[in-house]
């Protein structure tokens, strides 16, 4: 492969004159024909024979100039391309790009139930994947959809971008109905969140699988006996994996309803269901050794709960919740949980976007980890103090908030 003098080179007289690359091919050589072609079309960029806004030669003058076949130059361009080299453009070619620039690359749509937008881990995250795509030179547009239930869903707003082309559309938490949507339309799209499987790309969805079984090991370590654990849905994995360990669970079942309000509703729900579970028991003895809320809402719900019946934490009982990184409720002390990173699954989710972009590979599954933080609301040795304290012979009343001052200094902060 060699360069030759700008004065001396070839020109290709079509819709835009331009220069046919001064280049050879070895066939020889172990590399293959694309990527020689590509490496002398980047050197001539490189060395300036090339300059940016050039249009390169078509992909048939190309071929018939260096004796290869259709496919094997369009090989070469699009390794160029994937280094952002040259743009190609239908009905105008491949042009050779401003390396300082950026380029537009395609259309990517974010579709989402106006709910998910609330929360804070869902607002991030989808902000944190725009911004990403952006910077990679892809236009990012979130596209609410409007339902009062999972059967009624208002997909005009949907139809209608769906107008103009689009690479790629990430179904964030979809329902059935908006899968099946996508699909019957044929639209190439990534589902994010829990879904049944349906056509699409890839699935993204979280597995706390790791999280979980660093609470159950905690749980069974420290001994203890009940936990009440709050969940929404059909989200019951972890009161299994409790069951399966020997541990007895409570479970209190959130109802979710679909709105713009449904955060303040599922905190409000579960401050009250905490508070018609507990209301009822009058002894420290009756409470639970945990209590666990599956939600961000819920944590805030249950926290209510308990201030609400002076139910004091790690003192009567022990609480592990599952937060947002970033959007913890403030408390005296640091509080066990299991912990959601939006903005380390918006890197996830964003690279696997621009995997299958970008022609790469993408797996069916791609997971989402959360972690489980130890806290002082979950202390290794509390669980059997405070059931020794319990005990009916161990002189301790069972009322609320007349333990004595130094069983006091042992299980409160």
């Amino acid at each position: 492969m060699r360069g030759g003098d700008e004065n001396s080179t070839e020109t290709y007289r079509g819709k835009y004159e331009t220069k046919l690359p001064p280049i050879t091919i070895d066939r020889y050589l172990r590399t293959s024909l694309s990527e020689q072609v590509a490496e002398g079309i980047r050197h001539a960029i490189q060395a300036g024979f090339y300059r940016p806004g050039d249009v390169l030669p078509p992909l048939g003058a190309l071929a018939a100039r260096l004796g290869i076949s259709l496919r094997v130059a369009r090989d070469a361009m699009r390794r160029l391309s994937c280094e952002k080299l040259v743009l190609s453009r239908p009905r105008v070619g491949c042009r050779v790009l401003n390396p300082k620039a950026k380029c537009h690359h395609g259309r990517v749509l974010a579709v989402a139930a106006v709910e998910n937008m609330t929360s804070y881990y869902h607002a991030v995250l989808l902000l944190e994947v725009g911004r990403i795509l952006t910077e990679a030179g892809y236009f990012f547009e979130l596209v609410p959809l409007f339902m009062s239930d999972t059967s009624r869903i208002d997909f005009a707003q949907l139809t209608n971008k769906l107008r103009s082309p689009v690479n790629l559309v990430m179904a964030y938490h979809p329902v059935t109905a908006v899968s099946r949507r996508l699909a019957a339309l044929s639209v190439p799209y990534v589902a994010v969140g829990s879904v049944s499987k349906m056509r699409c790309t890839t699935y993204i969805h979280h597995n706390g699988s790791n999280a979980r079984t660093v609470f159950v090991d905690a749980c069974v370590r420290r001994g203890v006996r009940r936990v009440l654990l709050a969940v929404y849905g059909d989200h019951f994995a972890l009161g299994d994996e409790l069951e399966r360990a020997g541990i007895a669970v409570e479970r209190i079942r959130i109802p979710v309803k679909f709105g713009l309000k449904v955060g303040e509703r599922l905190e409000r729900d579960s401050m009250n269901a905490f508070i018609e579970q507990l209301k009822g028991l009058r002894s420290r003895r009756s409470l639970p050794d945990v209590v666990c809320a599956t939600d961000d809402f819920m944590v805030r719900g249950a926290l209510a709960a308990f201030s609400h019946l002076g139910i004091r934490i790690p003192a009567d009982v022990e609480f592990v919740g599952a937060v947002s990184d970033g959007a913890a409720p403030v408390m005296p002390c640091s509080m066990a949980c299991f912990c959601y990173d939006p903005i380390a699954d918006a890197k996830t989710v964003a690279e696997t976007l621009l995997s299958y972009l970008n022609g790469r590979s993408v797996p069916r599954d791609v997971f989402l980890e959360s972690r489980f933080l130890f806290g002082d609301t979950f202390q290794k040795g509390c669980v059997a103090q405070r059931q020794k304290v319990n005990k009916p012979n161990g002189g301790a009343s069972d009322a609320w908030g007349t333990i004595t001052s130094e069983e006091n200094e042992r299980l409160c902060f």
